[in-house]
């Protein structure tokens, strides 16, 4: 899963586990396979990632990791071991407009970031930034990924 907004990209290890089993929950070879697939999304879709090679560094203290991605524009993504620790900086920032981007499909998927919202389901008062977001990301995606895959050619 990556959480991504126009300044702030999160791809998660691990997703909506309590917290106390988090440290069960990560592996060396969940990290790995979380950044692996994270880098080829990212050189797919996003044109700052179009390079061969996965350029990972850290770990980093998140104090500052999050200011230096959404500002710095030193990374592409963050790659964050739980979901708490990865949503709370990307809502903060993109609270109307954060995207959820389901990673290692071979579609495009996305959708808002904002849950269900069953208390203000109804009433008219839903911020649709979110949903706006998810439409334009996929179509961006579509656009990059048509330019990015190699041509097919098909037999009938």
């Amino acid at each position: 899963m990556m959480l991504a907004g126009s300044c702030l990209r999160v791809i998660l290890v691990t997703m909506h586990v309590a917290l106390g089993r988090v440290p069960r929950a990560l592996s060396i070879d969940g990290a790995a396979r979380t950044i692996t697939i994270g880098a080829a999304h990212l050189r797919r879709y996003h044109r700052l990632a179009r390079r061969s090679g996965v350029d990972a560094s850290g770990p980093y203290p998140a104090d500052s990791l999050f200011f230096q991605a959404a500002h710095g524009k030193r990374f592409d993504a963050v790659i964050a071991m739980y979901h708490d620790q990865g949503s709370i900086p990307l809502k903060l920032l993109h609270f109307h407009d954060g995207v959820n981007v389901t990673l290692g499909l071979p579609i495009i998927r996305t959708s808002p970031d904002r849950g269900i919202a069953y208390d203000i389901a109804g009433s008219g008062t839903a911020h649709a930034g979110s949903r706006r977001a998810a439409i334009a990301l996929a179509h961006s995606m579509s656009r990059a990924g048509a330019a990015a895959a190699p041509r097919q050619r098909w037999a009938s």
